[in-house]
């Protein structure tokens, strides 16, 4: 459990760094990301989820998160997009870990702000998944801020945090990754 949140520590000390670093890392100074049509984005990382009707937080896998859909012009898209976390708790008294999936399948978009930067948002349907077979649906959003660290024509490496919280009957889910991915644009 230490080395997790160590893990989670160095992932967002990373990605601060990355942030505020200045041409960290080479990208061609005049060729502006072409984002047209189809686009396809892959994401991992490190993921907390606060859950409710557990009373429990643990960090875990923040993914592996997908977004697939079409740019309706060169700013916005439009899409389908899964984000949540994989985690295992260790309730008191038990005599198993306890893992729970919680995700949201969401219709979103995503706005380019500029050649670096983008920001998503969305709606739809939320789950969660406890062992042994404990599932349960619900309302579920998502936010989301990402930096294109590196692109060129159609490929897009980023680091970004989403926050999808899933909204149950037994109490609210609040998924919360520090993620790294890759967008065909």
């Amino acid at each position: 459990m230490k080395r997790l949140r160590y893990c989670l520590i160095a992932a967002i000390g990373s990605g601060v760094l990355m942030l505020a670093s200045t041409g960290a890392i080479a990208q061609e100074a005049d060729a502006a990301p072409d984002r047209s049509g189809f686009t396809l984005l892959l994401s991992l990382g490190v993921g907390n989820q606060i859950n409710e009707p557990m009373d429990e937080t643990a960090v875990g896998l923040g993914g592996l998160n997908l977004g697939i859909g079409g740019f309706l012009n060169p700013d916005l898209a439009l899409w389908f997009r899964i984000s949540g976390t994989n985690v295992s708790f260790s309730p008191e008294g038990a005599s198993e870990d306890t893992r729970v999936v919680s995700a949201g399948g969401l219709l979103g978009v995503q706005y380019w702000a500029n050649d670096s930067f983008n920001l998503e948002a969305g709606a739809g349907v939320g789950f969660a998944n406890a062992d042994p077979g404990d599932r349960e649906q619900g309302f579920s959003m998502m936010l989301g801020a990402a930096w294109s660290f590196y692109h060129k024509g159609v490929t897009s490496f980023q680091v970004g945090v989403e926050y999808a919280p899933v909204f149950l009957d037994a109490g609210n889910i609040h998924n919360i990754g520090i993620v790294f991915g890759w967008q065909l644009l």
